[in-house]
């Protein structure tokens, strides 16, 4: 039987900074049990609103998600996750880095705070490539396999308010 669509998912991971703040999705494993991030785009599900002072100084934050293959049987073959469009605001960004752990690897970083004070992230490469988010030759997905993408969202200096800005990610691949 082939991969549903529905079963390539993005999901949150399940710890939050330990700072006072307690912002989700900032380290740990993915969280398989809770609801995958929609994919019809809710206004600040995975980043926050972005208040009048960040936009004034600017601001950047970071959120680590999980590609996954939530089919009991399947491989997603040559799976690539990408960014389809980084923000419908020109002067936010939003960049990726694949976590060191790897497939069916659950993150070691947790962050302090959403801004990465400590430079836990520091030696991760973000850019808007696309990912492949595989294992082995081909990069191949295994069922219920995932893979940790930390995200970084720059919000330069003087940025004007934007109430719909958003972002779009895809995971891709071959099924049999």
């Amino acid at each position: 039987m082939a991969i549903d669509a529905n079963e390539l998912v993005f999901r949150f991971s399940l710890n939050t900074t330990t700072d006072a703040a307690r912002v989700p999705s900032c380290g740990g494993a993915p969280d398989i049990s809770g609801a995958p991030i929609s994919a019809g785009g809710v206004l600040n599900e995975l980043f926050d609103r972005v208040t009048s002072s960040q936009a004034l100084a600017g601001s950047v934050e970071y959120r680590l998600v999980y590609v996954r293959n939530d089919n009991v049987a399947e491989v997603l073959f040559n799976a690539i996750a990408r960014i389809v469009s980084d923000s419908s605001n020109p002067t936010t960004t939003l960049l990726w880095a694949l976590d060191p752990a790897g497939v069916n690897g659950d993150s070691s970083i947790t962050l302090l705070d959403e801004v990465d004070t400590t430079n836990l992230l520091s030696g991760l490469t973000f850019n808007t490539l696309a990912k492949d988010v595989g294992t082995g030759a081909g990069n191949d997905l295994p069922a219920n396999g995932y893979h940790g993408i930390w995200l970084q969202r720059t919000v330069t200096a003087g940025t004007g308010s934007d109430a719909g800005d958003t972002a779009i990610l895809r995971l891709e691949g071959e099924t049999v």
